[in-house]
């Protein structure tokens, strides 16, 4: 579940909950990719102290829609 207000690592936890993997570091901002047959989703995290920002969470739960949403495009196009 995503809430409101999050710190860094609760957000890497819902990405790694959704099939999100590291794909590498920039500084302090990780970036997390989603990849299937039906495209890609990619969302850095900044792994600064405190909370992420409202805008960052509101862009988290876009990214982590997304996701599910090829991840069933892939479910429907593999079942008879």
């Amino acid at each position: 579940m995503i809430k409101k207000v999050m710190k860094p690592r609760e957000a890497v936890a819902a990405l790694l909950a959704e099939g999100f993997a590291f794909d590498n570091q920039e500084g302090s901002h990780r970036h997390y990719i989603f990849q299937n047959s039906k495209g890609l989703v990619t969302f850095p995290v900044p792994m600064h102290p405190g909370d992420l920002h409202k805008r960052i969470v509101a862009n988290l739960k876009k990214a982590i829609e997304e996701a599910r949403r090829l991840r069933q495009l892939e479910a429907e196009e593999a079942a008879p």
